[in-house]
């Protein structure tokens, strides 16, 4: 292998030792304790996508400075993002920005060595990627709330319909002398997560154009939340028509 052909496989070498690290690190968030399980499918998948964009631009050699700048500045941002999440993984806004600094800096490297139309190619990859990091705690804990929230009122309103005297209070629904939960587990964050990323993953597949693209992702989470009142709706009959113990059994088979 000739100095030229080593020296130009360098930068690819570099941004893949900079995302290897990186997820290193996010692979944390990825247990089964964190709503974020799906993080393990995600690098594949952007792979997969990658290897199906269709890029046919010759390696660029106008190397400008306006091509230049954006590639040295988003690096530069990389190593005080890393310091600052160093000590603690788990602190998720350097996480979060070190995140956005990579993809800017990838997108801007492969504008400046492939050109334009390589960047774009790469971009739903990366923005795939994104899929895998924790939201930040305010949105998290919303998202939370206002799922659980829906869940038990249209859990509730089910059962009043199916002949059961159910009302919602908060995250209970209470039928005559009986009390069912429906608690931030319950709440189909993890649904909601993972078919975003797979909604992501199959829009920027199938669907390039805006409107299709759209459409998938919404009918993603729409499906998330569909499925997710169907486990509930599904144990709540189950300790209604049955027994609080077979609740227990079938709670975490029937999903998540």
């Amino acid at each position: 292998m000739t100095f030229s052909a080593l020296s130009g496989l360098l930068p690819w070498a570099g941004l893949l030792w900079l995302w290897s690290s990186f997820f290193l690190r996010a692979h944390l968030w990825w247990n089964e304790a964190s709503y974020y399980t799906h993080g393990w499918a995600v690098p594949f998948l952007a792979l997969l996508l990658l290897s199906q964009r269709n890029d046919s631009a010759a390696t660029n050699t106008e190397q400008t400075a306006a091509r230049i700048l954006p590639a040295l500045l988003s690096l530069f941002l990389l190593f005080p993002l890393r310091l600052l999440a160093e000590p603690d993984p788990f602190w998720r806004l350097p996480l979060q920005l070190e995140a956005f600094a990579l993809v800017a800096y990838t997108l801007a490297l492969l504008r400046l060595l492939r050109g334009f139309a390589a960047a774009r190619a790469a971009f739903p990859p990366c923005l795939v990627l994104l899929t895998a990091l924790p939201w930040p705690a305010l949105a998290e804990t919303f998202l939370v709330r206002t799922l659980t929230s829906l869940v038990t009122s249209v859990t509730a309103e089910t059962l009043l319909w199916l002949g059961h005297p159910a009302e919602a209070s908060g995250h209970l629904i209470r039928v005559a002398d009986q009390t069912i939960l429906i608690d931030n587990a319950c709440s189909g964050i993890r649904s909601f997560q993972g078919l975003l990323a797979i909604g992501i993953f199959l829009a920027a597949y199938f669907a390039p154009k805006p409107r299709p693209a759209f459409l998938i992702v919404a009918f993603s989470l729409f499906a998330a939340f569909l499925f997710n009142l169907c486990r509930a709706l599904a144990l709540s009959l189950l300790t209604l028509e049955a027994s609080p113990e077979l609740y227990e059994k079938w709670h975490d088979p029937v999903g998540h």
